[in-house]
């Protein structure tokens, strides 16, 4: 494998993490806001 190759899987795999991350706490945010009563 070249340098640049493992650099692009490194960032490839970064982004996927963060993406994934992410994802995670927007669902506790939205599980949140269902517990909230609505007014």
């Amino acid at each position: 494998m070249r340098e640049k190759d493992k650099e692009k899987l490194a960032r490839k795999l970064s982004r996927t993490k963060d993406w994934k991350g992410a994802s995670i706490e927007q669902r506790k945010k939205e599980e949140r806001e269902k517990k909230k009563p609505k007014r």
